[in-house]
């Protein structure tokens, strides 16, 4: 019986908890609007890619400015912030409070979405709700063989850190 509370427990709370969020925004935002801020979005990639990180981010900045749902955006900017960012410029309760709303919007369906929320969670030593978001993250929707891999690769290095814990 234990075992099952330790593995069902995490997850209804972590579920719980997620689904209480409000979205960072009660307006509703017009398709041109979504469709501006997803060209933000785009540009600051193609920015970030080519090595200018700031004038990315300040891309993404301007795609939450005028759609703060703009999951994509949210996903990669929370990422960016938990593990791509200089030890100086990270920032993991900004990265989470991103993910949480992208996640919000996905109707915690969306594997790349959880995996980003799992991640944070990892870094910021909760483990248990790392080991949750993965295992959802695994549940969602068809995953090709390498992102599986990937996914159950994440999930043992969460789990891992679980044992010194018990």
């Amino acid at each position: 019986m234990k075992k099952y509370y330790n593995v069902y427990i995490p997850i209804f709370l972590f579920v719980f908890l997620v689904a209480g969020c409000n979205s960072s925004s009660q307006k509703v935002v017009s398709q041109e609007t979504k469709d501006r801020s997803i060209a933000l979005y785009k540009e600051g990639l193609v920015i970030q890619k080519k090595g200018r990180t700031k004038a990315g981010l300040a891309k993404y900045d301007q795609a939450i400015r005028i759609d703060p749902d703009n999951w994509a955006c949210l996903n990669h900017y929370a990422w960016y912030l938990a593990v791509e960012a200089p030890k100086e410029d990270q920032d993991l309760k900004r990265a989470l409070r991103m993910v949480v709303v992208s996640n919000k919007v996905q109707n915690q369906k969306n594997r790349d979405v959880l995996d980003t929320l799992a991640e944070i969670y990892h870094r910021m030593g909760r483990h248990k709700e790392a080991v949750a978001a993965q295992k959802m993250a695994l549940m969602s929707g068809t995953v090709g063989n390498s992102k599986k891999g990937y996914l159950e690769q994440q999930l043992k290095k969460f789990e891992e850190k679980l044992k010194p814990d018990q």
